[in-house]
């Protein structure tokens, strides 16, 4: 069990790492360009809608949009391009980048200005939503358990190298066989 947990931990660090560095490469992609990763998706009924949910990183900002409305016969996508159609789109998914234009955010308040945002205006014919999240915030909620474990890794090197238990911190020079404060063997010692 014990090494069942350490190898969680360890994966859940590596994604972590990895999930930081994506996002600092969005953060800065995105004060430059607009990526946009799109799924289509148009049903089949009498009533013909469709469905639009993206992943967009803009602006120092991770925004995800959904939309469901009827189906047009122009498809607009979020940087404002027009694509004529006859018919609906081709479902699937879709990945778009185009330049930044440099009125494209507008900060009204010092909550947009942080990079957040939220928005639901529900009209009777659609159903539309957005959510924003920082780059900023969601590298310090991914940097924090990575940091964690490289501090108790180096706490208990520290310990490990005065002489002391790496559990608890306890003196071990008069008993170097085990800890008389909380049992622990320590590493190297046979047992």
């Amino acid at each position: 069990m014990k090494r069942l947990l350490l190898i969680l931990g360890h994966t859940a660090t590596i994604l972590c790492c990895m999930l930081v560095l994506v996002i600092a490469v969005l953060w800065v992609r995105g004060h430059l360009l607009i990526s946009d990763f799109l799924a289509y998706h148009s049903s089949e009924a009498a009533q013909q809608r469709h469905t639009e949910i993206s992943l967009q990183s803009l602006d120092g900002a991770i925004s995800f949009r959904w939309l469901t409305a009827p189906s047009p016969q122009n498809l607009i996508l979020s940087n404002g391009s027009l694509i004529q159609t006859q018919r609906d789109p081709v479902a699937g998914l879709y990945y778009f980048t185009f330049q930044y234009p440099p009125d494209a955010i507008s900060y009204r308040s010092l909550w947009n200005r942080l990079g957040f945002a939220l928005a639901w205006p529900v009209p009777a014919s659609r159903s539309f939503g957005v959510v924003a999240i920082p780059d900023w915030l969601l590298l310090v909620v991914c940097s924090l358990f990575p940091l964690l474990r490289l501090g108790a890794i180096i706490r208990r090197w520290q310990r490990r190298r005065r002489g002391l238990c790496t559990a608890c911190g306890y003196d071990l020079r008069s008993s170097p066989n085990q800890c008389p404060e909380c049992g622990a063997v320590p590493e190297g010692v046979a047992t």
